[in-house]
């Protein structure tokens, strides 16, 4: 099946944010020390890698990486904890969903948001993060304050 222009361009898109996303997991993945964490994250950024893969061998091109967006997402998972800068990116490819639409006679497309959408959630939620278990204590507490 032929690819339009537009369909590469959206393509080469997807792939750069994949290389970008397998990268900031990478380097999330290598500041843990929770083991469990760290194999998470090592699992995500395989399952980056292998999408940009498939797109890559769909445009013939190869792409690097958005160094502001490895930095912007590092940055902010090492200051804010690696769930607050997972799920800001996540919310990108929440709104990609609608350019999916325009992939999905290629093949490949549906097997790609199918393990979008498991994999990546399932592995997000899972990841045990030591601020994140206490918050709502924090919360109780300064509700309590208050009163």
């Amino acid at each position: 099946m032929a690819i339009t222009d537009e369909q590469k361009n959206l393509l080469m898109r997807f792939q750069k944010e994949e290389k970008t996303g397998c990268q900031v997991y990478r380097k999330l993945a290598r500041r843990q020390k929770n083991e469990h964490n760290k194999r998470i994250l090592n699992q995500i950024a395989d399952d980056e890698q292998g999408h940009y893969n498939t797109y890559s061998s769909m445009t013939g091109k190869e792409v690097q990486a958005s160094r502001w967006q490895v930095f912007k997402y590092t940055f902010l998972s090492y200051l804010l904890g690696p769930t607050f800068g997972i799920k800001l990116m996540e919310q990108g490819e929440i709104e990609h969903q609608a350019l999916y639409a325009k992939l999905s006679e290629l093949p490949e497309i549906p097997i790609i948001i199918a393990e979008e959408a498991k994999h990546e959630k399932e592995l997000i939620g899972m990841i045990n993060e030591e601020k994140l278990n206490y918050m709502g204590s924090v919360v109780l507490g300064l509700n309590d304050a208050l009163i």
